[in-house]
């Protein structure tokens, strides 16, 4: 049984990521762990560090993999190497290393450092994110100090597992999408691409702010696993898409090179959510299954509609209904089976009931997240039945700059203002509306 679109909405939206604190805890300073007494044989001293890392950057910048592995332990050499060009095959426009800050000098095994990736996909990152790692450093045999472990940092915002983490990297470039798949996988994704292109190109050209800082959607197609490991949720809850949001990396001091060894160099900004995840086996049976619509792929159209409605500022809120609802109704705009999909589904669930209300502007705390996502959906259909999907579209983008906790009065302004209808003859039309559905046996949205 494929999975329902609407369930992808609906986890998706339900499991937003709320905006991280930046740094943390300071680790402990070399001259606090002396005053000890303690002795960690293994320890490296953090200038030692910084030089390492920053040749290792060096290298990575120019290219020579001979080069990085220099600080590499022999070990590691296979999987670093494999790393190593995985990274230089994806089109980058900036790919560099970066040292955040010694997390432990305690490790038997050496001195634990968070280094960042900091890279930007060309055409596909408004600006330079940060991808974290932890990498354990020890002394070699001649005293130099070498990478001995390296580990993706666990949780959302940290980026791991990328795609250049996993194996050799095929990476399709397409009209207005960059697909990123495994390179054993490269044929399942030259199948999906003509359907990532035609929603691609259309969903940039319909969210103007999603396409002001962007030339190309990235899009990751990974394995079930590995999607629920990079959006830090249960596989058992079956996932088939996501956003994979990550820090931004500001410019260093000295335009965006640390100019010298040095820590805490990888310093963070906000997040942002560049890139698309997607369940290649899932996706390459969906497309079996039901084709692909003049719109192009569905989930692809919802994701890029939900990144450029929420936008990347996870301090801004927008409309409840916004988000979850223009989005569901924008995938399956262009699609005949899915909208009468949709339709079917928020008929079962809306159908014999009269709303009292139009549907909530702020989040709505502990509420059923299927039914609010009915009731959203339900009424981005009904606006767009009303008045039209153009000025349904006009009117998201007169939103975006709106925060549904504190700007309740101003969205029910242009609301108003942009339908050209008072709330009383929006509610009146909405209870219509909703009066009129037909009720049926609850349904799956599964149609494209």
């Amino acid at each position: 049984m494929l999975l329902p679109l609407l369930l992808l909405a609906t986890a998706t939206t339900a499991c937003t990521p709320q905006a991280p604190p930046v740094g943390g805890t300071a680790p402990i300073t070399q001259e606090q762990e002396r005053a000890t007494g303690a002795s960690y044989p293994k320890a490296v001293e953090d200038e030692a560090v910084a030089e390492m890392v920053h040749a290792m950057d060096e290298a990575l910048t120019a290219g020579d993999v001979d080069a990085f592995l220099e600080h590499v332990s022999p070990e590691l050499h296979e999987e670093q190497r494999s790393w190593f060009e995985a990274v230089a095959s994806v089109p980058m426009d900036v790919r560099g290393l970066r040292a955040d800050r010694i997390a432990s000098r305690r490790s038997p095994e050496g001195t634990v450092v968070h280094v960042g990736l900091r890279h930007r996909i060309q055409g596909g990152d408004p600006e330079p994110v940060m991808q974290q790692y932890r990498w354990t450093v020890a002394p070699g045999e001649d005293g130099r100090p070498l990478l001995v472990e390296a580990t993706g940092r666990n949780g959302q915002f940290f980026g791991n597992p990328a795609p250049w983490d996993l194996g050799p990297v095929a990476a399709l470039e397409g009209d207005g999408v960059l697909v990123l798949a495994p390179e054993d996988a490269r044929s399942e994704a030259e199948f999906l691409l003509p359907g990532l292109e035609a929603a691609a190109r259309e969903v940039l050209e319909d969210f103007p702010t999603l396409a002001e800082d962007r030339q190309v959607l990235v899009v990751q197609l990974v394995t079930a696993d590995v999607l629920a490991d990079a959006l830090d949720v249960d596989e058992d809850e079956g996932w088939t898409a996501g956003l994979a949001w990550l820090y931004t990396s500001p410019d260093d001091p000295g335009g965006g090179r640390s100019g010298a060894p040095a820590l805490g160099v990888g310093r963070l900004g906000p997040v942002v959510a560049p890139r698309v995840m997607i369940d290649l086996d899932w996706a390459v049976q969906d497309r079996q299954d039901w084709g692909v619509g003049p719109g192009g792929d569905v989930t692809l159209r919802y994701y890029g509609a939900s990144a450029a409605l929420q936008g990347d500022d996870l301090d801004h809120h927008a409309a409840e209904w916004l988000v979850m609802g223009v989005s569901e109704w924008y995938s399956t705009l262009r699609s005949r089976d899915g909208e009468e999909n949709l339709r079917d589904w928020v008929s079962a669930r809306l159908g014999g009931t009269s709303p009292q209300s139009l549907p909530p502007i702020a989040p709505t705390q502990g509420a059923d997240p299927e039914e609010v996502t009915a009731v959203a959906a339900g009424f981005a259909l009904y606006l767009s039945d009303t008045y039209g999907a153009d000025r349904v579209m006009e009117l998201a983008q007169e939103l975006l700059p709106l925060d549904g906790w504190y700007d309740d009065t101003r969205i029910s302004e242009v609301m108003t203002s942009t339908l050209g209808a008072s709330e009383e003859e929006l509610l009146a039309g909405w209870q219509e509306w909703v009066a009129g559905l037909e009720e049926r046996a609850p349904a799956s949205v599964e149609g494209r």
